[in-house]
C-alpha cells in the first residue's frame, strides 16, 4: 500500500481502492472540522493502486467556490499530498471534490477521475 502520513489535526485520508478500472473513493473524516484561521488543509493519499497520484494542481475543489479558498489545492512532488489553504474566518459548511491521476506503468497514459462526493470542511471550529 502506497500511503503518506502527515499528523495534523487538519488532515483529510483520502482512500482510493479497488481494481485500477473501477476505482472507489472514499475519506476520513467524511466532516473536516478545521481548527484555527489562515490554515493549510493536507490531504493525504492512501491507495493500492500503482501509479494513482493527486494532479499537479486542482486535486480539491470546493463545489461553491468561496473566499475562504482563495488559491487552488497544490499537490507535492510525490502526488501523494496536496493542500488546500483555507481562511476559516466563517462558520460554514463547504463541500469537495476529490481528483486522482492513475498513470499506467510506462508513464504513456494516464486518466484524471474525478470524485463527486459528499463530505465537507467545517469552518469555525
Amino acid at each position: 500500500m502506497v500511503t503518506n502520513t502527515l499528523s495534523d489535526t487538519n488532515t483529510v485520508t483520502v482512500f482510493v481502492t479497488g481494481p485500477v478500472d473501477d476505482p472507489k473513493l472514499s475519506v476520513d473524516p467524511e466532516i473536516l472540522p478545521v481548527y484555527g484561521q489562515y490554515v493549510v488543509i493536507n490531504f493525504v493519499l492512501q491507495t493500492e493502486i500503482i501509479g494513482c497520484v493527486f494532479p499537479d494542481a486542482g486535486a480539491v475543489v470546493i463545489t461553491s467556490p468561496s473566499l475562504q479558498f482563495p488559491l487552488v489545492s497544490r499537490t507535492d512532488a510525490n502526488g501523494l499530498s496536496t493542500k488546500l489553504f483555507d481562511f476559516n474566518s466563517d462558520e460554514e459548511d463547504y463541500h469537495y471534490t476529490v481528483s486522482v491521476d492513475i498513470k499506467n506503468l510506462a508513464n504513456t497514459t494516464h486518466r484524471i477521475l474525478k470524485f463527486e462526493i459528499d463530505p465537507g470542511i467545517r469552518n469555525g471550529d
